[in-house]
């Protein structure tokens, strides 16, 4: 007999193991992945590390984490955009030219377009999306980018509550010369 804590399937589950199984007999539906991967997630310090699980799952419980991490940046960055992974697309691109354009919309709405085909812009803007729409992993991102990156985004967003004048730049590169790190 298989251990529950080696398989998932098996674990612990408020249905039965017969309901379960007819769950089986159904078709997955589309949205499926989004709720695979929706978390919500933890991030877990073990002595080897960092795992990434959900919530309510407990490797002492024999629930596998999503993923394992060496280092904190790395676990954040990982929990900041799982959510993202799951979702349907919020910028989709044509397959073809319009005038020129490859046409980006984005929940059916036309946003823009681009020059040049290019399927990993498209779903890095995606990702930002999602980001946009999850303070808590907009945070976590923030977080594993280190205290410097921190200050430099504190300046900018001083700054940037400032809009600029008709014709100006929004982020003149002047006004953010490089600084010295010491």
């Amino acid at each position: 007999m298989t251990d529950e804590r080696q398989d998932p399937e098996r674990q612990v589950n408020a249905f039965s193991p017969a309901f379960l199984a007819l769950l089986e007999e159904l078709d997955e539906v589309e949205t499926a992945l989004e709720a695979e991967l929706a978390g919500p997630w933890k991030i877990v310090a073990t002595d080897n590390g960092y795992e990434l699980l959900r919530v309510y799952e407990e490797t002492g419980d024999g629930h596998q984490p999503e993923a394992v991490f060496k280092d904190l940046p790395s676990a954040l960055r990982f929990f900041a955009v799982l959510p993202a992974v799951g979702r349907p697309p919020l910028v989709v691109m044509d397959n073809s030219r319009r005038e020129g354009w490859f046409v980006l919309t984005s929940e059916g709405f036309p946003v823009g377009g681009l020059r040049v085909f290019n399927e990993s812009f498209v779903h890095a803007a995606h990702v930002a999306g999602c980001l946009t729409r999850a303070p808590l992993s907009l945070a976590a991102l923030l977080l594993a980018s280190g205290p410097q990156a921190i200050r430099e985004v504190g300046r900018i967003l001083r700054r940037l509550l400032k809009p600029a004048e008709a014709g100006e730049s929004w982020l003149a590169l002047a006004e953010f010369p490089p600084r010295e790190i010491s």
